[in-house]
């Protein structure tokens, strides 16, 4: 069997493997797998081109390419920023782009999920791309490494998104973009890390890799079940954890305890409709709505 072929279906199945995982996280109302599918590789493959290109360029003019060894502590540096910052914010371009207008894209999970789609198809091509040069157990090593890199770094802009599509009236540019700078700093750092240790060694260069990775995977989990229970389709005081229905305007499950915390819409205290933060009267029974504020409880994620 030529090797190529195999690297590449290792990757996609790699890929398709971490994406069930995601999709794992809607309960509700999950996405249509074909849409999620159409995103990821059109984003992926757009956003892989589009940074591909620049890293390239950047590298032959400053002469600062992270695939070198032996480099000069300043060019690590420069590279990182700028392979960092520009494929966090193609990423991000291109899952605006192509979600902004879904109609699918109708719960704060979905910014999260369409994002990590953009990532992973990214990543897939990378891993593709790397394998071909560096060989089969390179794929191994980043399928566990770089995967979960781009992932937790796109669910941190992808928090970004949602927060700007059910709160602050689709301003994409303005209130979601400046999440790409945190999440292209965690990409830059991770990149400065295994470069530097690299020339060090193989061994300590893999481990810090993996360090990144584990941590990284505890947000992903952590926020995607926090956007998972931020789902409009639910009433507000049913518990997602264990299926609870307790008293309207509860503030926790009167089972397990868990907080009920509404970060991304108002919530009618009449019938626990969640509603937009931009209604001021409940639909379904016409009761006046308290401000966001005093709804919204606090949650650091």
């Amino acid at each position: 069997m030529d090797s190529t072929f195999l690297m590449t279906a290792t990757a996609i199945v790699s890929g398709f493997l971490w994406l069930m995982f995601l999709r794992g996280f809607e309960k509700v109302d999950p996405e249509p797998l074909k849409v999620i599918l159409r995103v990821g590789l059109l984003g992926g493959l757009g956003s892989g081109f589009c940074a591909g290109t620049l890293n390239v360029l950047f590298g032959e003019l400053t002469g600062s390419d992270l695939a070198a060894s032996n480099l000069p502590l300043g060019n690590i540096v420069l590279d990182a920023i700028f392979v960092g910052l520009n494929e966090e914010a193609m990423k991000f371009l291109f899952t605006v782009l192509l979600i902004r207008h879904l109609k699918e894209f109708d719960e704060p999970i979905d910014a999260a999920i369409y994002s990590t789609a953009v990532a992973l198809g990214f990543a897939v091509f990378e891993n593709i791309d790397y394998a071909v040069t560096y060989g089969y157990v390179n794929l191994v090593v980043r399928s566990v490494t770089s995967t979960p890199l781009h992932l937790g770094t796109a669910v941190i802009w992808g928090y970004g998104i949602a927060r700007a599509k059910f709160l602050h009236r689709e301003r994409y540019g303005r209130s979601a973009f400046p999440s790409v700078l945190p999440a292209a700093a965690v990409h830059a750092f991770y990149n400065f890390l295994c470069s530097y240790f690299d020339d060090i060694d193989a061994g300590l260069s893999l481990l810090v890799a993996l360090g990144f990775a584990f941590v990284l995977f505890l947000l992903l989990r952590k926020r995607l079940l926090f956007l998972a229970s931020q789902t409009p389709f639910v009433l507000a005081s049913v518990c997602l954890k264990c299926g609870t229905k307790s008293v309207n305007g509860a503030s926790y499950c009167q089972r397990c305890g868990e907080k009920f915390v509404h970060e991304f819409f108002k919530v009618c205290t009449a019938c626990d409709l969640k509603l937009s933060t931009q209604d001021s009267y409940c639909w379904k029974c016409g009761s006046r709505l308290s401000s966001l504020e005093g709804e919204r409880g606090k949650r650091s994620v």
